[in-house]
Parts: structure tokens; C-alpha cells; sequence
């Protein structure tokens, strides 16, 4: 009992996937067996959460389990895709090979991310801006032109009559509103964490003309990164395919993928299995050259590069076009609602 306890109480390894792979890979390939490159490491670790897991992992070859055994029954943020690459690539020898692409495709991926909060950060902050602006105008400026319509006693415009009650509605139930939009979010988190609402929004951003193709490219370069990784360690296709769906976020993805996967065990050909999935054009034609030409690792490897800088320069566009395009909208939003609140007075001046 006194152990369990222990064991929870234990600091969690903070350093990341990519940070791991990058400083293990070169330690393998300069040499050095498994036990002194995860000794280095364990010495090396900075943090007690990290010298606690490389620990495990030594603990655990000590006693003659396989790596791929030890890394998964440790505490390290080691992906169930790059353990399978592993476990192969142990049986075949080629584990320094697949540790130096695992960090490749791993701080590829990281790159990517990163690039994508940048695209996304400015709108984020942009558009709490101009709610926080918005919602300032509705609850401090309305009220006061309130007063005024009471004693110009004519009719409003609807879109006046709108913001007065948005008005009345913060002021008088603001929290009640709060509670409500966060119970609201809350409840769609979940919704969304279901199935039926997983493939509801999946479907949703498939239909959106930028987003979907945006989507197919990212899918696909994961899809293509860790199939380059699993086939170039060894792992036959069908594997590798249901390995790769597992970490698609989008349920029409993974299952085209499984589809696949399934398509080759009953006897299709490779070359063919993912011409009816939803992943790109370029990857599905360069997997079908790939492996009618026996270097599918090798094309593979191409397709990640060519739609890595395809996804770059999407990024870089969409960040380019969404910065205006919030500027003008938060202009329109702002000017509309000055509009409704001196149309009456307009309305008012041309009827005298």
C-alpha cells in the first residue's frame, strides 16, 4: 500500500517528447548502447520528475525487459506511435536510424505547432479586444441614450430596440448571464468530447472551404510522418496505418485509415488501399509510387518535407489575410453599433 502511494506521490517528467528524442538520437547514433545513452540521460536531467522515469527505464532493462517494454511501463510523454517504431526497430537493429528520424518528424511537428498558435494567437487576442470593447460600449454609452429615447417617445429601429435589451440584459442579469454562457461552453465541451458530437464537428470543419483544406494538409503530414517513421523501422503497412489513425483528432480521418488497414490484411493491394481515404492528393500519389517502386520510405519522407512547406506558407498566408480581415470587422461590429444608437436621433432630426 505504502509503494502505490509512492509511486502517485512521484513528480511527473516535464521535459516533452521532442526534447527527449532530440538528446537521445544522437547519443545512439554516436555509439553507445541503450543502457549508457538512458544513463547519460538520467544523469544529465535537470528535473527530478525526468531522472525519476529515465530511472524506471533503467530499473526495467536491469531486469531484462525490452526497451520498448521499459519506455511503456515508465512515466516518460513517450507516443504510442513512436514506442511501435521502437519495439520494430529493436527486433531489426535499427534503432538509432529510427530515433534520429522519431526526433526529426517529432520537432517537425513541434515547428508546425508552434507556427500554428502564431497564426492563431493574434485573432485570439484581437477578437477578446473587441468583445471586451463591445461589451463596454453596451453597458456604459447605451444606458445613457436610453434616457434620451424615453423623452423623444417616437418608435425605434429594431436594431436599436436589440441593443437596448442587450443593454437591460447586462446590467440587470450580468452574472446570471455569466453562468449561464459558462455552463453553456462547459456543456458543449462535453457534447464535443462524445462521439456523436466528435463527428458532428468533424463534418462541420470538413464542409468550411479554408479550414478543410487545411485540416487534409495537417492530417496528412502527421499521417505521413509517423507512417515514415513506422515503415522505415520496419512495421508492416497494415500496422502502421492503424498506428497512424490512432492519432488523427478527427473521426472520417482515422476512419478511412482503419479502412485502409483493413483493405490490405484481406488481400488488396498496397498500392491501392488509400485511394478512396480522405488524406491529400500528394500523399496518396506518392504512396502509390512509393510502393510500386519498393522506396516507400523514401517518398514518404518527400511527401512530409513537400507538405511541411506546403502547410508553412498556408500558415503564413492565412496569418496575413486574418489580421486585416479582424481589423475590418471589428470596425464594422463598432461603427454598427454606433449606428444604432444615433439612427434615432437622425430619424428624429429629419423629421423636424
Amino acid at each position: 500500500m505504502f509503494s502505490d502511494i509512492s509511486l502517485i506521490q512521484l513528480p511527473k517528467p516535464t521535459s516533452t517528447e521532442t526534447e527527449i528524442l532530440c538528446l537521445w538520437a544522437p547519443l545512439i547514433s554516436s555509439g553507445l548502447t541503450v543502457t549508457e545513452s538512458i544513463q547519460l540521460l538520467a544523469d544529465g536531467a535537470e528535473r527530478e520528475g525526468d531522472q525519476i522515469g529515465f530511472r524506471q527505464v533503467l530499473n526495467a532493462l536491469g531486469k531484462g525487459h525490452s526497451l520498448y517494454a521499459a519506455l511503456h511501463e515508465s512515466r516518460l510523454p513517450i507516443s504510442e506511435s513512436v514506442l511501435k517504431g521502437i519495439k520494430s526497430a529493436e527486433l531489426t537493429g535499427t534503432l538509432g536510424s529510427m530515433l534520429k528520424r522519431a526526433s526529426e518528424n517529432a520537432e517537425s511537428i513541434r515547428a508546425m505547432r508552434s507556427k500554428a498558435w502564431e497564426a492563431a494567437r493574434y485573432p485570439l487576442i484581437i477578437g477578446c479586444l473587441a468583445l471586451l470593447i463591445i461589451i463596454g460600449l453596451i453597458i456604459s454609452i447605451v444606458p445613457k441614450f436610453e434616457a434620451l429615447y424615453a423623452r423623444m417617445d417616437s418608435d425605434l429601429p429594431k436594431a436599436t430596440e436589440f441593443l437596448l435589451a442587450v443593454s437591460d440584459l447586462l446590467q440587470n442579469h450580468g452574472i446570471t448571464t455569466a453562468v449561464f454562457s459558462l455552463i453553456m461552453i462547459v456543456l458543449v465541451r462535453f457534447a464535443l468530447k462524445s462521439n456523436p458530437g466528435q463527428q458532428t464537428a468533424d463534418w462541420v470543419l470538413n464542409q468550411l472551404p479554408i479550414i478543410s483544406t487545411l485540416r487534409q494538409e495537417l492530417f496528412s503530414h502527421r499521417v505521413i510522418s509517423t507512417l515514415e517513421l513506422l515503415v522505415g523501422s520496419g512495421v508492416v503497412l497494415p500496422d502502421a496505418l492503424k498506428a497512424s489513425a490512432e492519432i488523427i483528432p478527427s473521426p472520417s480521418y482515422q476512419a478511412s485509415l482503419i479502412e485502409a488497414s483493413k483493405r490490405i490484411r484481406q488481400g488488396q493491394r498496397s498500392d491501392l488501399a488509400l485511394n478512396q481515404s480522405t488524406l491529400a492528393p500528394l500523399m496518396r500519389q506518392l504512396w502509390t509510387i512509393g510502393v510500386r517502386s519498393g522506396r516507400l520510405t523514401e517518398f514518404l519522407s518527400i511527401g512530409r518535407q513537400v507538405l511541411g512547406d506546403r502547410l508553412n506558407q498556408r500558415l503564413t498566408i492565412l496569418t496575413s489575410f486574418l489580421e486585416p480581415t479582424l481589423m475590418a470587422a471589428l470596425g464594422l461590429l463598432t461603427g454598427g453599433v454606433m449606428l444604432a444608437l444615433y439612427q434615432p436621433i437622425f430619424s428624429l432630426g429629419d423629421a423636424l
